[in-house]
């Protein structure tokens, strides 16, 4: 049964008494989830932001419940407190002043009033809080506002937003505005708070909720309660398309799949024409669910109704480069185009150059993707067409041109998404660099922390290693198994952190100390119940004690102590590849940016990121001595079956026959998660052994002096080999 409103409320008041502030502003947030008209939860919301010292964060949630409960002295005085903090005296004393004169009777009012009296210049210009004379020129302010906003000016936005409030503080879309611009330049509470005062005066805008749920959803903070605000904001909006695809987006990702579907479809049955946005979010659940030709056929139906709809194009395109023949993504890209899509040559030419390099027809792929070069595209296009260019120089052989290209690829990867962009390689490194310290001081201390060596089941086993170790491959050869689930690629164990541990903000690898801390502290049981209902919706059953439950999550490995608590008795089987191999795999691989793959932009920084894991794990497995089965992408190339069989046995399985013919798995399942679909879909091959040696004059300096040494302590490398 879920909780009401009410129910979160009396939790918040209850909260509020023990001084649980952050907790109790949770529990208020959520009531406004389901009832946006609460003007207590706004007043305490408020007055919370105001304890924590944030006046401005608490005006539009002061401001709500003073228009929901105009007479309430104890808003009024809250909300005047406030006014007066942000440097709005004026407009404090114009509230305490008309709220006093209608309750002659409260004292409290007419005292503050009268410690705060208003001039006669503010109380021709202002009423309460809102200016009078300039309130006919807000709507032209408000088009400029929104010009800006568009054009991404997001400091000049805030700015009209900020004088917009007090000219019209009853218009939605002010707010709107001030939400989204107070997310990019001024504080989160504040954007949170104002897409809430939107709401409250609009609750079937269903703009509003769109905005609030993107905010709490890029805040990181609380996960889940951006399902509950998108299932609120349909029932008020119901049944807007946009509202129900972004439902159904959070759904799909938890892995709430048939929920998903069910809202799919009783939306699409009361619109009254298709929604395409709708159709591609179905056929991408088709294509998760391995269903390639419901997949197929739904984006077919799709494109017919718009063919240049330039978001479904993009979503199946997407879907078709991952498929075994990826043409009909030329097919979409010209139809499109000739529909009126704003599609360019150079567009059509890099699809060209990506069919052409799976076909291996490496002098047509050529000189398709350096026509596209040519073109006056923008750095994003540069930088993807620029990975093409490297591999197809690589597979003919060029290496000294693909080394170029794959440089100028990434240099643009960090101009755009690191220099220009949000993300920050060295968070993941100062993660990493944190959870080693703390292990140390575990070692020095000389007390395994691992409380119950018996704890917890024996069907749960991780698959970890360096990105571009093999990984994928054994997933594949060990998923071909009858009594194995793999799931792969889903952040299990960030999930179960993230909702069992409060305190982490923001994005995954930016982890607080505090918080890493409360992570080592937490009792072990409790978060291995909350992983084992997660690996169970994710693996889509009720866990079966016969069988072998992996989860693939390459870098998980510098999480291993933490799991390792959690689990004393997991198997982690460890891939392992040559490392220069693996650092020359990682820099030519076109990966979606994120704090972490920022560290695969340079060989430098991948041999930092390199040597900071495996100094970890070495020291994790020296000390903990946990169940590990290391494998080589080496071994599994010269002897799949021996190999593989030594990892079932320490699984506790047997080898089945189906699992050499892991590639006919791999294009059962359709669509993966990671970039090696078109290397897992075919037989074992041997040409990416010793693939480094065409790249030797890149590894001469001492910027990659970890990445050989660890190559020697693998057993990969002499010592000689680079003297």
């Amino acid at each position: 049964m879920k909780a009401s409103a009410d129910d979160f409320v009396r939790e918040a008041g209850k909260l509020l008494q023990e001084k649980s502030y952050s907790e109790a502003l949770t529990a208020f947030t959520r009531a406004l989830n389901i009832d946006p008209g609460l003007a207590a939860a706004h007043y305490n919301i408020g007055a919370i932001l105001q304890l924590r010292d944030q006046p401005m964060d608490c005006i539009p949630s002061l401001m709500t419940a003073a228009a929901l409960e105009p007479n309430n002295a104890d808003i009024v005085l809250a909300f005047s407190q406030a006014l007066q903090r942000v440097g709005q005296r004026d407009r404090a004393a114009s509230l305490l002043d008309r709220t006093s004169k209608a309750n002659p009777a409260d004292i409290a009012l007419r005292d503050a009033a009268s410690r705060l009296p208003l001039n006669d210049g503010a109380g021709a210009e202002i009423a309460g809080f809102m200016n009078q004379r300039e309130a006919e020129g807000a709507h032209a302010k408000l088009g400029h506002a929104a010009t800006s906003l568009q054009y991404g000016q997001f400091a000049t936005a805030f700015k009209l937003a900020s004088e917009l409030i007090w000219l019209a503080p009853q218009s939605a879309d002010v707010w709107k505005i001030m939400s989204r611009a107070a997310f990019k330049c001024a504080s989160g509470a504040l954007a949170e708070m104002s897409a809430r005062r939107a709401i409250a005066i609009h609750p079937s805008d269903a703009q509003s909720w769109l905005t609030l749920g993107a905010i709490i959803h890029a805040a990181g903070q609380h996960r889940r309660d951006v399902e509950h605000v998108f299932e609120q904001g349909l029932k008020f909006c119901w049944p807007d398309p946009d509202l129900a695809a972004a439902l159904c987006e959070i759904l799909f990702a938890s892995n709430q799949r048939q929920a998903g579907l069910d809202i799919l479809g009783k939306v699409e049955t009361v619109l009254e024409k298709p929604s395409v946005r709708l159709m591609a979010l179905r056929a991408r659940c088709h294509a998760d669910a391995n269903q390639i030709d419901q997949a197929k056929k739904v984006y077919s139906e799709a494109l017919a109704f718009e063919p240049s709809n330039m978001a479904l194009v993009a979503s199946a395109v997407s879907f078709y480069e991952r498929q075994t023949d990826p043409k009909p993504m030329l097919d979409i890209l010209k139809k499109a185009k000739e529909s009126g899509a704003a599609i360019s040559d150079d567009e059509i030419l890099d699809a060209q150059a990506r069919v052409f390099l799976r076909e291996k027809k490496l002098d047509d792929a050529h000189g398709s993707i350096t026509q596209a070069l040519r073109s006056q595209s923008g750095n994003e296009q540069s930088r993807s067409r620029h990975f093409i260019l490297a591999q197809i120089e690589d597979m003919g052989g060029n290496f000294q041109n693909a080394f170029a290209a794959v440089r100028t690829a990434n240099h643009l990867m960090e101009e755009i998404w690191e220099k220009a962009g949000p993300f920050d390689h060295t968070m993941a490194t100062r993660r990493l660099a944190s959870l080693h310290l703390r292990l140390e001081a575990e070692i020095q201390s000389g007390k395994n922390t691992v409380q119950h060596e018996n704890a917890g089941p024996r069907n749960i086993a991780f698959l970890v290693g360096f990105p571009r170790s093999g990984t994928t491959l054994l997933d594949t050869i060990l998923r071909s198994h009858s009594r194995v689930t793999v799931v792969e690629e889903e952040k299990i164990l960030i999930n179960t952190l993230r909702d069992a541990v409060s305190g982490v903000t923001g994005d995954e690898t930016n982890f607080t100390e505090e918080w890493l801390t409360r992570v080592h502290e937490y009792d072990p049981d409790l978060l291995r119940k909350e992983y084992l209902s997660q690996m169970a919706g994710f693996a889509g059953e009720d866990l079966a004690d016969d069988k072998i439950y992996i989860d693939k999550l390459p870098l998980n490995m510098n999480w291993a102590p933490v799991i390792h608590k959690i689990f004393p008795k997991a198997v982690f089987i460890l891939a392992l590849r040559h490392p220069l191999d693996t650092a020359i795999s990682n820099l030519f691989q076109d990966f979606k940016p994120n704090n972490a793959m920022m560290n695969m932009t340079s060989l430098a920084r991948i041999n930092n990121f390199y040597h900071a894991s495996f100094s970890l794990w070495r020291d994790f497995e020296k000390w903990r001595q946990p169940v590990v089965e290391r494998v080589s992408y080496e071994e599994i190339v010269e002897n799949l079956e021996n190999t593989v069989s030594r990892i079932m046995r320490r699984l506790g399985l047997t080898w089945e026959d189906a699992q050499s013919r892991y590639f006919e798995t791999a294009i059962k399942r359709g669509d993966m998660k990671t970039p090696s679909y078109t290397q897992v879909t075919q037989k074992l091959y041997a040409t990416s052994k010793e693939r480094w040696r065409n790249y030797a004059f890149a590894f001469q300096g001492d910027d990659t002096s970890d990445v050989r040494n660890w190559s020697i302590e693998h057993g990969y490398l002499l010592h000689e080999e680079f003297k």
